[in-house]
């Protein structure tokens, strides 16, 4: 994997667009990615993860990638050139990101996007894919490494591995089980383990079996009497045979005792049925005597009601005396029922009529009443006729007095509606009067806006220019303190220096005074006395005083940086105040909005002009409509009140001649209907009055008649013949009760005469209960023996099938006891537990430390280069200590002096030596082992600044600088300064207030 180029845009630290050119780097095979601590350094790395994997590295806990400097405008994007496996593509990333909305003028949320592209040798450009998962496949199945492993061996974390060699095993393995996939060794460990804890749980399950019909037969044992059978062994449910042997032996015992409580339930069942016999016969005695007894109670009790009978046999013949007189009773009771009906009926019109205020005769006799009820009629039918003529003269008053109302409404309405168009005249010319003055305004609105608008776009300016004044003079004060403050630190570093150069120079004339002795010379000044030697100061060498003066200079060029931008913004300021003024900024904004204001009023009403002419030309032809409706409507008011009064007076004459002939009645179709209802009512009464008067006298007749009947049949009066009188269905019932209690008493003689009862009453009572209760003690001991002869049977049935399920769980146990234990070792030792395990190591460990071994021997390769052959990187298996497991140790060969150390042990720059060397050798294998992906391109990130001295240095540099052997490209990422003088192919990443710049550098070496 090669890269070629990397563009950025409002990335992280870069809020503008950066291009990274690595074909120029990859000619230096070497390069250095410097700048200040937190410039940026790392985020290209992070574009470079991002760009293949769509996430920066896991340890940096980014979560917002667009550059907080950059414009809203500028999206947030990098774009990736690499060749993988001799294919250059272009990866083309967005993530989501706020970006100014297409309307409205407000912020939307746009999506992540992504674009993989061949480029092919011509130039040309090909899309391969534009969705997130099918880019993500594609780049996957070219590197062939997840992102943890990509940021491991390509982009190799000094720090971290620095950790790696010192952690112990349990935070050594996670790491590598991201670089190395074990997983399918790790899923046979599970497997494995969870075959041991299936076998293990069917092995108890099957051992519980046998426990479970030892405890059953057992619980069985319990219900036998007791001493009859044993109880099971102590060690039945750990011995299995000895278990079989005692169930059998309880299994022959308990068929002895079915046998025996066989033989006591039959003689119980014989016992039994004597007992049941014997009060059989007694229970048939007795009953025949109550019975005997019954009958005697009932015949005394049915002779006891012969009176009833009597009286009844009295009361049927009195009924058969009087039948032959019923007809005539039943006839005079319908005519004296009709007659009482007759005259409610002439009672009813009579009272109607007198509701209905007919004029009635006097009612002293009703045989007169009804011819003076005739002639009533007929006087009422002659003056209904008499108002029926004047019938069509009230129809014309009626029709007339409503034509005259309906003129005087329309005149009405005409006055109503001639007010309401006088008010909307008025109205209407208020509102030319207003349109007018409207037109006016809108003429002028135009005239002036003009020079409104120029007037509002010089105070706009002037306020944009006042906010950056402002904003500018906040700067310069920002930047008087930064460089009040660098100055100081420059003054500081310079005496600093200058203190050290004095203590240095004092320490080497303290040596060369600790060397003089007398009479001899000076090394300096030849002298051969030596009356005031230097006296012994603190020792300052060289170095320290040459990272002073280093330290001086930087801290002077940072001065001067920050005084060229003090005058800039200086600068800046006394332009932005030339074009402002010293206007308060609220008070230019406040004069651009009332300019603004203005001119928004202006425009709206100058935009009225038109739509106001229009409404103008409307309401006038509006109010010369309204004036002449309210010209006719006064016209048409005059005629039809004068038509109106004209014949409201020849309707005032008929209305006198029809309100005589109604006497009162709302109309004389009412006053008709009056007086012909009056003589209905009047007809109807005669006929009734002479119905009743006809009805009376029949009802005579009848009562004379019954009466002349019940004396033939020898009743003392109507009333006594009216009481002996029965229906057909009361004069049956009587016959039958009489011959009901003749043939009861017949059948209770009988009954009471009978020999089996008369015999039963000369014995003596029957002992009912003794032979009861003897029955019943006899029932009670075949229960016993029945329900003794059911257990013991019930034990035998159980016993046997237990057996037999015994025998047959111990048959199921032993295979499966075996196949416990064979998987219990085969999962021990997969998972590192157990003594057939001496290392202590699960397989995938076990995979993992052959991995750590090819690490370690790849390192080796480069760690000797590095120090001159002394050390080198060896994969330890010691076994682990207690239940901890163990397999992933490394340790140090000292081959100067042949001894085995601890990484731990190691010097700071040794170690950071070794780690480079380790994630060199991790690199390779993690290559390797993923697909032989060539890694052309390789970051070493860090560290640099604890190797102590340049021969270290160089030994470190020489093994990068034979990492490009076959074309590899080695970016060094550091801040050391030493680095810079050493490496002279140079990516520079400037901080700044608005962000960071990438700048390409190359020095040449000191």
């Amino acid at each position: 994997m090669r890269l070629h180029r990397l563009e950025l845009r409002a990335f992280l630290a870069f809020p503008a667009r950066e291009v990274v050119d690595f074909d120029a780097l990859n000619e230096a095979g070497l390069f250095l990615l410097t700048g200040r601590t937190g410039a940026g350094k790392t985020a290209i790395l992070d574009a470079i993860c991002f760009a293949l994997y769509g996430q920066v590295p896991g340890t940096r806990g980014i979560r917002r990638l667009r550059s907080d400097h950059a414009e809203l405008d500028e999206p947030t994007e990098v774009v990736l050139e690499l060749t993988v496996r001799g294919r250059r593509l272009r990866v083309t990333r967005r993530p989501e990101q706020e970006r100014r909305a297409l309307r409205g003028g407000g912020r939307t949320l746009a999506k992540a996007e992504v674009r993989l592209e061949a480029v092919d040798p011509d130039g040309s450009v090909a899309l391969l894919a534009n969705r997130h998962e099918e880019v993500g496949q594609e780049l996957q199945d070219a590197l062939g490494m997840t992102r943890d492993q990509f940021c491991q061996v390509v982009l190799l974390p000094q720090g971290g591995f620095q950790r790696f060699l010192h952690a112990p095993t349990k935070e050594r393995e996670p790491l590598l089980r991201e670089l190395f996939d074990v997983a399918r060794f790790g899923d046979l460990e599970r497997w494995l383990d969870g075959r041991r804890v299936d076998a293990v749980r069917a092995a108890e399950q099957a051992v519980r079996a046998i426990r479970d019909v030892v405890s059953a037969a057992a619980h069985v044992v319990a219900t036998a009497p007791e001493g009859t059978l044993a109880a099971p062994p102590l060690d039945a449910e750990r011995d299995p045979a000895a278990a079989e042997g005692w169930l059998s032996e309880q299994a022959v015992v308990a068929e002895a005792q079915a046998t025996t409580a066989t033989e006591a339930l039959a003689q119980s069942v014989a016992a039994r049925e004597a007992a049941e016999q014997a009060h059989a016969t007694a229970r048939d005695l007795h009953e025949r005597q109550a019975q005997a007894r019954a009958a005697a109670e009932a015949l005394a009790a049915w002779e006891a009601r012969a009176d009833a009978r009597e009286a009844a046999r009295v009361r049927r013949d009195a009924a058969r005396a009087a039948a032959p007189a019923q007809a005539l009773v039943a006839a005079w009771e319908d005519r004296t029922a009709r007659a009482a009906a007759a005259a409610q009926e002439a009672r009813d019109a009579l009272a109607a009529a007198r509701a209905a205020d007919v004029p009635l005769p006097a009612l002293d006799d009703l045989a007169t009443v009804a011819p003076a009820l005739g002639a009533l009629a007929d006087r009422l039918r002659t003056d209904a006729g008499g108002a029926s003529a004047l019938l069509p003269i009230e129809e014309q008053v009626e029709s007339e007095r409503l034509a005259v109302d309906a003129l005087r409404r329309r005149a009405d309405a005409l006055a109503r509606e001639r007010t309401a168009d006088e008010e909307r005249l008025r109205t209407a010319r208020a509102a030319v009067a207003d349109l007018e003055a409207r037109d006016r305004d809108a003429q002028a609105a135009g005239d002036r806006l003009d020079a409104l608008r120029e007037t509002a776009g010089t105070a706009e300016v002037r306020a944009r220019d006042a906010a950056r004044r402002d904003a500018l003079e906040e700067q310069v004060r920002t930047a008087q303190l930064d460089h009040t403050d660098a100055r100081e630190r420059a003054v500081a570093a310079r005496e600093a220096h200058q203190t050290l150069l004095r203590q240095h120079l004092d320490g080497m004339a303290a040596v060369l005074a600790a060397r003089l002795r007398d009479g001899e010379p000076c090394a300096v000044c030849g002298a051969t006395e030596h009356p005031v030697p230097a006296h012994d100061h603190a020792s300052v060498d060289a170095d320290a005083v040459e990272a002073a003066a280093r330290h001086a200079d930087e801290l002077t060029a940072v001065r001067d940086r920050r005084a060229e931008e003090l005058a800039t913004i200086r600068a800046d300021l006394a332009a932005a105040t030339g074009a402002a003024g010293a206007a308060p900024l609220p008070e230019l904004r406040a004069a651009a909005e009332t300019a603004a204001q203005a001119v928004a009023e202006a425009t709206a009403t100058a935009a009225q002009a038109g739509a106001v002419a229009e409404q103008l030309g409307e309401r006038r032809t509006a109010v010369a409509a309204l004036e002449e409706r309210i010209r006719a409507a006064a016209l048409e008011h005059a005629a039809l009140t004068a038509d109106a009064d004209a014949r409201g007076a020849a309707l005032e004459t008929d209305l006198a001649r029809v309100r005589a002939a109604r006497a009162g009645a709302p109309s004389l179709t009412a006053r008709v209907a009056s007086l012909t209802q009056a003589a209905t009512t009047a007809d109807e009464a005669a006929s009734a009055v002479a119905a009743a008067v006809r009805a009376t006298g029949e009802a005579q007749d009848a009562q004379d008649a019954a009466a002349d009947a019940a004396g033939a049949a020898g009743f003392d009066d109507l009333p006594a013949l009216r009481a002996a009188l029965l229906s057909t269905a009361e004069l049956a019932e009587l016959d039958a009760r009489i011959e009901t209690y003749d043939t009861g008493l017949v059948e209770r003689r009988a009954a009471s005469g009978r020999p089996e009862l008369v015999a039963a009453l000369a014995q003596p009572p029957a002992a009912v209960e003794a032979s009861a209760a003897a029955w019943r003690g006899a029932k009670a001991a075949e229960g016993e023996a029945l329900a003794l002869r059911e257990a013991a049977v019930s034990r035998r049935g159980q016993l046997r099938g237990l057996a037999q399920r015994l025998t047959a769980a111990i048959e199921h146990s032993r295979p499966l006891l075996e196949q416990r234990a064979l998987l219990t070792d085969l999962a021990e030792l997969a998972t590192g537990r157990g003594a057939a395990n001496r290392l202590n190591m699960s397989l995938s460990v076990y995979v993992l430390a052959a991995r750590l071994e090819e690490v370690a021997a790849a390192a080796t390769d480069r760690l000797l280069e590095m120090t001159d052959g002394r050390y080198a990187l060896e994969h330890a298996d010691d076994t682990a200590k207690g239940r901890s497991l163990g397999g992933l140790d490394l340790v140090v060969i000292d081959h100067w002096n042949g001894t085995t150390r601890s990484p731990s042990t190691l010097s700071g720059g040794e170690t950071f030596m070794a780690s480079l060397a380790l994630a060199l050798g991790l690199a390779d294998v993690v290559a390797a082992q993923t697909g032989g992906v060539r890694l052309e391109t390789l970051f070493v990130d860090e560290g640099f600044g604890s190797l102590d001295d340049e021969g270290t240095l160089d030994g470190v540099l020489e093994a990068l600088d034979a990492l490009r052997e076959g074309g590899r490209t080695v970016g060094v990422v550091s801040h050391v300064g030493e680095l810079r003088q050493r490496i002279p192919t140079q990516l520079r990443v400037e901080r700044g207030r608005n962000g960071s710049r990438i700048r390409a550098a190359t020095t040449l070496p000191a």
